[in-house]
């Protein structure tokens, strides 16, 4: 063990693994001792617009999570007011495309605003009071180049008060000014944590996302262009000249020059060479090509896009354009689940504040979809990124009517809570209780399509009694698979095996296109009461073989 005193006197541990033979460890002899570690400069704009705009590659870094953070949109839950008139709102607005392009210029820049411009009879460097707001007349998203912040207690203390907009466009007339309050605006620093010491060297910005990838990507941009340059020389011509070295000795350089010119241009010209075939005394003249190998540099090139991939969040095949097996089972999905849990983290960390800030303002303002009265609940629920199979959703929905069975059976659900959830609201999430008051739709008594949807069902057989019902075949028609299920539940009823109740619930999922309202699966459920089975007849025996002795 080996011990060294460091700046204040104190005894450290400098220990180690070298080798004396080798050179391992040894700071005059092993090359790698010689590493260290520098901190890289941050990225100018102009090199962030450059690789944003000149490089697909470094676009997608940055593209990619902003578009999928609101590419499937959300849902507006536990709102008692009118959806459709909120979400005309959001879309006048433009919301997701905002949110969406703040998460961009944040993560690239290392910082973005996103503000709104109110009606709320103050200047936008006032802070803001929702109570005032008459009406929300846009959003808009600045980067953090277009602004400069400001603060009223001295530079750079704590976050700050304000924005001056700094470039000219239509925000600073939006707000009647160029000075902006921090209540006004939602920042965004690209997600990447720093320490308090280097968010105040920045100002109260972040860092881009280029930074921490730059060299990673710039090694494999510079491998490229060697490739390139590789692929051009990959072929090289040799010319033989007899007295080459006596010539150069002499000073006869223009006359090898314009050899050499002479051969090359035969060549490229027409395609051949025309070369002197020498004499006894003087040997011929010769030409061959020779190629260059280029074994390994396929795997060089690869060692350096591993190692961008391993330093991004974005599955290889997206990040590349790789052809995989599947969509969500080929050889990708890890990742790709991988990456939708990143988004998820991401939607719920940044997305649920921002699109939650704007609903404030629009809930708050006199002219807005709820008139100023806030809603005291609502809750963002983020749709999920994967597209599942037919197969996919028809396992789920079948684990789905399993656990909502035996919720019913052991009483912690009601079927009526059971249908509002799953029939009138579609939800595939918990079980929703009815609100107080509101009875659940019937559609209207017609015979006629009791009739038809009996005739589907086996009660009624005779083809032309769905016809007079006036209801088209075509749609009401059940496959074999949908007929046995409604035949095993009948049965299942009939023998007192599930109660009439939750055989209603099961035939409006079985047969919705026939079966369109409780009203109707019980009508035809409730025919099965008094029907009794008949009972087995048994097969005759056959007569039991005679033995001796009997």
């Amino acid at each position: 063990m080996t011990m060294k005193r460091d700046h204040a006197g104190r005894f450290v541990r400098a220990d180690g693994m070298a080798n004396v033979l080798t050179g391992l460890g040894d700071v005059f002899r092993d090359k790698a001792m010689g590493t260290r570690l520098l901190a890289n400069a941050d990225l100018t704009q102009n090199q962030i617009d450059a690789l944003y705009h000149d490089d697909g590659l470094a676009a997608k870094i940055v593209d990619m999570p902003a578009n999928d953070l609101t590419r499937e949109g959300f849902e507006l839950r536990d709102f008692d007011g009118d959806l459709q008139v909120v979400e005309s709102e959001l879309e006048t607005l433009a919301a997701l495309e905002h949110v969406s392009d703040l998460d961009r210029w944040g993560s690239a820049y290392g910082g973005a605003l996103l503000g709104a411009a109110l009606d709320d009879g103050l200047p936008a460097y006032e802070p803001l009071d929702r109570g005032r707001i008459q009406r929300v007349r846009g959003l808009f998203v600045l980067d953090r180049h277009c602004v400069t912040p400001v603060w009223s207690r001295g530079r750079n203390v704590g976050e700050p008060d304000g924005y001056m907009i700094v470039t000219d466009g239509p925000e600073a007339e939006a707000i009647q000014g160029r000075l902006i309050h921090a209540s006004r605006v939602q920042k965004f620093c690209g997600g990447t944590p720093l320490s308090r010491l280097q968010r105040q060297l920045r100002m109260g910005w972040g860092v881009s996302v280029y930074k921490r990838v730059w060299e990673r990507l710039r090694r494999i941009l510079v491998a490229y262009g060697y490739g390139e340059t590789i692929l051009q020389d990959i072929s090289v011509d040799v010319f033989t000249i007899a007295g080459l070295a006596e010539a150069m000795q002499r000073g006869q350089e223009e006359y090898v020059r314009k050899r050499l010119m002479a051969m090359q241009l035969g060549k490229d010209v027409l395609h051949g060479v025309a070369l002197d075939a020498g004499t006894k005394e003087r040997p011929a003249e010769g030409y061959v090509t020779q190629s260059r190998s280029v074994t390994g540099i396929r795997e060089l090139i690869e060692m350096f896009v591993n190692a961008l991939v391993s330093a991004v969040p974005i599955p290889r095949s997206e990040l590349l354009g790789e052809t995989t097996g599947g969509l969500n089972t080929g050889t990708n999905s890890g990742e790709k689940r991988t990456y939708n849990a990143f988004i998820k983290g991401r939607q719920t960390r940044y997305g649920t504040r921002w699109i939650n800030w704007i609903l404030e303002l629009l809930f708050a303002s006199k002219e807005g979809p709820t008139r100023g009265a806030v809603p005291p609940k609502w809750t963002i629920h983020w749709h999920s990124l994967l597209s599942p199979t037919e197969a996919e959703v028809a396992d789920l929905e079948y684990k789905i009517a399993q656990t909502d069975e035996i919720r019913w059976r052991t009483g912690a659900a009601s079927s009526d809570d059971i249908r509002y959830t799953r029939i009138e609201l579609g939800s595939r999430g918990g079980i929703e209780e009815r609100p107080e008051g509101d009875d659940p739709p019937d559609m209207p008594d017609e015979d006629a399509a009791i009739e038809a949807a009996s005739a589907a069902a086996g009660a009624v057989s005779d083809p032309a009694a769905v016809a007079a019902a006036g209801s088209d075949v075509q749609a009401s028609a059940l496959n074999g698979a949908q007929m046995k299920e409604i035949r095993e539940l009948a049965s299942q009823i009939v023998m007192r095996q599930l109660p009439i109740e939750f055989g209603i619930e099961m035939l409006l999922i079985a047969a919705p296109g026939v079966v369109r309202s409780p009203a109707d699966a019980r009508r035809i459920l409730e025919s099965l009461r008094n029907f009794v089975p008949a009972a087995p007849v048994a097969a005759p025996q056959p007569d039991a073989p005679i033995t001796e002795g009997a």
